[in-house]
């Protein structure tokens, strides 16, 4: 057995060891909450520096799930898209003939920092963090509740802490991994929150569900819309499902002045987190 076998294996290494490279002194966070670590991972740096813990926080998430046991385990839960003779039209968030999610890998970093800290280093700021929510459903290890009230909550406190109110949202980055239940749960849960009027992006059509990552990766997306004033058409979104009932952008890329967003992030176990941002 190897000495550095710990080290290889606990769930904090990689980020202590960004920590140990960095200098970080004011606290290496790691959560664990499945599909939504990327996003909890920016929540609790957001905290760090509103509560004046930190000046400046790395913070983000990866993965590398495409290997034959993380693909059998999904599949074998039928949480995967069978279209195998279509990988390009396989992932089909909120589409009526969605049968799951397809694998990706990722990783996505951001810095994130108070203004004041931002200026005196001279940095350009791409976008604000205004607000952020932690939620859990309580209800099912790896169903989300259908009626979305926790996760509708979540999207609530993160605007909320940010001094948004639900008119404020134009646009919402959305988890749908394409399952038949999430993507039903995650429209209930606009609608709790009152933003389904927002437009919505399903990127995991283009990227496919990096799991652990996914969180950090579309929190970028969300801050390239806001910065670049345009939202990505969402792919393979054919047949709208009249459960959902929601302004899908699909076709073509949708522009406009967007001012304040939100990104969702919703993980096996029932956490659910939701990051508002806005435009700089």
């Amino acid at each position: 057995v190897s000495p550095l076998a710990v080290q290889m294996i606990m769930p904090n290494g990689v980020a202590a060891v960004v920590g140990l490279q960095l200098g970080a002194r004011a606290g290496v966070i790691t959560p664990v909450s499945a599909c939504s670590s990327g996003s909890e991972a920016i929540a609790h740096a957001w905290r760090q520096i509103v509560m004046g813990d930190a000046d400046i926080a790395v913070c983000g998430g990866v993965e590398g799930g495409i290997e034959a046991l993380p693909i059998a385990t999904f599949s074998m839960m039928r949480a995967m898209s069978t279209n195998n003779d279509d990988p390009e039209g396989a992932s089909r968030p909120f589409d009526k003939n969605r049968d799951g999610f397809v694998f990706g890998e990722a990783g996505a970093m951001m810095i994130i920092e108070s203004e004041e800290h931002a200026k005196a280093r001279g940095a350009k700021p791409l976008a604000r963090l205004l607000g952020a929510g932690i939620t859990s459903d309580a209800f099912h290890m790896v169903a989300p509740a259908p009626d979305g009230l926790r996760a509708g909550h979540a999207m609530k406190r993160a605007m909320e802490t940010a001094g948004l109110s639900p008119k404020d949202i134009q646009h919402v980055n959305a988890h749908a991994t394409a399952t038949s239940i999430g993507d039903t749960a995650e429209a209930n849960a606009l609608r709790v929150a009152d933003v389904d009027h927002a437009a919505v992006y399903a990127p995991k059509s283009a990227l496919g569900h990096s799991i652990g990552a996914v969180g950090a990766l579309e929190s970028v997306l969300t801050v390239l819309t806001l910065r670049d004033g345009v939202i990505p058409p969402t792919l393979n979104y054919e047949t709208p499902d009249p459960e959902i009932d929601l302004d899908v952008v699909a076709g073509e890329p949708r522009y406009g002045d967007y001012q304040y967003a939100i990104n969702n992030s919703f993980g096996f176990g029932g956490h659910n987190v939701a990051l508002a941002f806005g435009r700089y």
